[in-house]
Parts: C-alpha cells; structure tokens; sequence
C-alpha cells in the first residue's frame, strides 16, 4: 500500500487532524452532547495495522471523552491493558458517573490531565463517587462544570461534587480557568464560596 512507503512523520501528518478535538468541541456544554453525535470512533484508526496504531496511538488518546457505561468499561479496559497510554491523555471529559470502571486505580494513571469538563447534573441516587475522585487527584489547568438537566434545586450528589470542588480551588496551582453552564450556576458559585484571590486570579465564569 501506498501509506507504508510514507516515512513516519509524514504518516503522523496525515492521521493527528482525523484524531485531534477542537477546545470548542470538548468544552461544549449544549444539553445534547455533541459527541453522541459521532459518525464513527477515533478508536478505527488504530485498527488499520500495527503501525498506525503506534503512529496514532498518542493523538488518540490526547484526549478521552467517557459518556455511556460501555465507554467506560472499555476505557478500564485499556488503560488496564496499557496503562502507558494514559500518559498522553491531556483533556478527559465525563458525561456521568461510572464509579465501577473510573476506579481510583484508573484515576491514579491521569495524573497528566491539564483540561478537565465534568457533567454534574446527576440524580441524587447516583454516586459522584468516581467525579469527586476525580477531583481530589487532579490539579487542572482548566475546568469547566455544566448539567445536561438543569433541574431546580441542587441534589445531594451535586453539592457533594461542588464542595469538593470548592475544597480543592486552594491547591490548584495551575488552574486558569473555571467555567459553569447552567441554570444553577449562581447556586453553583455560591457553593463555592470563591475567595476574591480566585476571581482575580482565574478566568472563573458562568458560561
């Protein structure tokens, strides 16, 4: 075939701009997830043949995008398989709560996550054990909060994951960046109880 006389570098020119997630993509906080809107997985790309999969495997996983339980299943999967690839998640967004699959062993190969988005609009029935994690591991660069649903009110599963939040703001050295979507966003700042130092420090935000 004609691609494996390409020399590596250009090869990885090729396949990056099929793999790569624009900022407005994975920051997207519409009710209907884009990416349940995705015509065909990122994941293809490394079944072409062994060389592309070691040529595309780090822009695949730069970023990781988890929003159905068989998502994260096969995430577990992975990075338990291969815990070397974690290394190269840079940007990791969660659309819901999966704590049997995002387990504190998982979360421990994330340590190089600089961009963190996180669906809070869970029921209270649901556990926000796997976000808190999360949130207690990881010192982001950026964070942005949304809730698909935008019920009245604030459950107990939210306030959990906010005041976690709002315990973790002070250790967050790299953090630039904090922005809400939501009807309850005002709620969720006040939660917060943000210190002036973080309004002039950080680009903190309703969205």
């Amino acid at each position: 075939m004609a691609h494996q006389r390409l020399p590596d570098e250009v090869l990885k020119e090729i396949i990056t701009p099929l793999l790569e997630v624009p900022n407005t993509l994975f920051n997207n906080v519409d009710v209907v997830s884009p990416f349940s809107k995705v015509e065909w997985p990122s994941s293809s790309v490394l079944l072409v043949c062994t060389r592309w999969l070691r040529i595309a495997t780090p822009a695949c996983y730069g970023v990781a995008v988890i929003r159905s339980e068989a998502q994260a299943c096969a995430f577990n999967a992975a990075l338990t398989r291969n815990p070397e690839f974690a290394r190269h998640i840079k940007r990791f967004r969660i659309e819901g709560t999966y704590p049997r699959f995002i387990t504190p062993a998982i979360i421990d190969l994330l340590a190089g996550v600089r961009e963190l988005c996180i669906n809070i609009g869970l029921l209270a029935t649901q556990s926000p054990r796997d976000i808190i994690n999360l949130v207690n591991k990881l010192n982001p660069q950026s964070l942005v909060l949304f809730n698909s649903v935008d019920r009245k009110g604030v459950n107990s599963s939210q306030r959990a994951i906010i005041r976690t939040i709002a315990g973790r703001l002070p250790s967050w050295n790299r953090l630039v960046r904090c922005l809400f979507r939501s009807v309850l966003a005002t709620t969720y700042m006040s939660l917060l109880s943000v210190d002036p130092f973080y309004i002039n420090s950080i680009a903190l935000a309703q969205v």
